[in-house]
């Protein structure tokens, strides 16, 4: 597990705890009351579809790191699923951290093709079983329905 603390964006208090298969977000402070963001957020890496990049936000805040789980939602929807940073420090740990996510989401969704490919063997194999009459009708569609779940 590895610990990052972002302290100087503007935003209160930020840990972020990424694990092998999730990551933590724990925020205190004014500010994270003021933007209602949750004051802890257990995120599964399968979960998340993308990560937004932005750098050089204004003043006091030199990027963020959005997660996003919902293509459909607006991105300011929900202020809990970005990490501010500020600092030249705090912009290697985003960067560090934005690595590890990047690999972590492509993991994910290497994982994803291949259980679809998986699954399509699979009911290829069961229609050719129905097919040569091995297996009932019954079994056939009992079968392919667990697959299609």
């Amino acid at each position: 597990m590895k610990q990052y603390i972002f302290t100087k964006a503007g935003n209160g208090k930020v840990i972020v705890t990424l694990s092998e298969s999730y990551m933590d977000i724990k925020r205190s402070g004014i500010m994270n009351k003021v933007i209602r963001a949750k004051e802890y957020r257990l995120i599964h890496y399968k979960d998340i579809l993308e990560l937004k990049w932005k750098k050089s936000m204004g003043l006091l805040i030199n990027g963020s790191i959005e997660l996003v789980f919902d293509r459909n939602k607006k991105s300011n929807d929900n202020l809990d699923n970005i990490i501010y940073f500020a600092t030249k420090n705090e912009i290697k740990m985003a960067t560090e951290i934005k690595e590890f996510l990047e690999k972590k989401v492509s993991e994910n969704q290497n994982r994803t093709a291949d259980a679809a490919i998986r699954y399509f063997d699979e009911l290829k194999k069961l229609k050719e079983l129905y097919d040569l009459k091995i297996i009932s009708k019954e079994e056939y569609e009992e079968k392919k329905s667990i697959y299609l779940k």
